[in-house]
């Protein structure tokens, strides 16, 4: 490789970096905003004066993703109550703008601000050029794009979640169970860990099945599913 395409490489690497760091700068500032406007416009105070906005609630259903005892099913009710509690945001921004303005007796920087026209192009049509301002720019470029970006965020990793749940489900509601699901089950978990599954294994969790309802019987209507996967190794 010739010493000027050494430098052009170089210097088409150094411009992709420049180019993402400063897309992360920009999803940083619109990260910023919309979280200020969530504690300004609709953090409140519970009995016990903690507050309960979506920033909180995010960051505890993280930590609870975080514990290591959570169970599978637990996770995945817990990202759907989230992203159902957070698509409806999209529709609430006046509210939270609102009571954002009630507590603060600010302005927007670009109110005052004098527009730039953009040059317009002979293939521009006849169409007039749309300039956002104060509370509309906030809102469509910065509130929806951050909470769409979240929303599909938090959907991805909660389908990744409800494959894993419905692989190793039936290892913890083996009591709701008939023995042909059972085989179905192992049969699916089998197709996807075949190097680790002995043959028996179907046989096995149908046994597995019985004993556990011995134990229902016996008055322990749940066993937690980290105490079945104990019994189970």
């Amino acid at each position: 490789m010739s010493e000027v395409n050494v430098k052009k490489k170089h210097q088409s690497g150094s411009e992709k970096r420049k180019k993402r760091q400063e897309q992360q700068n920009k999803l940083n500032e619109q990260l910023k905003k919309t979280q200020n406007l969530f504690k300004l416009g609709f953090s409140r105070e519970s009995k016990e004066h903690q507050p309960q906005d979506s920033p909180n609630r995010i960051n505890g259903v993280s930590k609870s993703l975080q514990k290591k005892t959570i169970e599978l099913r637990t996770a995945v009710d817990l990202l759907k109550s989230l992203l159902d509690f957070l698509i409806p945001q999209r529709e609430l921004f006046d509210n939270y703008e609102t009571k954002a303005n009630e507590k603060t007796n600010t302005q927007y920087s670009d109110e005052n601000q004098r527009v730039r026209k953009r040059k317009r192009h002979h293939d521009d049509g006849p169409a007039k050029e749309v300039v956002l301002r104060g509370k509309e720019k906030l809102k469509v470029d910065t509130y929806l794009p951050v909470l769409d970006m979240l929303c599909t965020e938090l959907s991805r990793r909660l389908e990744a979640y409800r494959e894993i749940n419905d692989l190793f489900r039936f290892l913890t509601d083996f009591s709701t169970k008939s023995d042909a699901e059972i085989r179905q089950a192992c049969t699916k978990f089998k197709e996807h860990y075949f190097e680790d599954i002995e043959p028996e294994f179907i046989d096995e969790m149908l046994q597995y099945k019985y004993f556990i309802l011995q134990l229902e019987d016996a008055g322990k209507k749940i066993v937690p599913a980290e105490e079945s996967y104990k019994l189970i190794i």
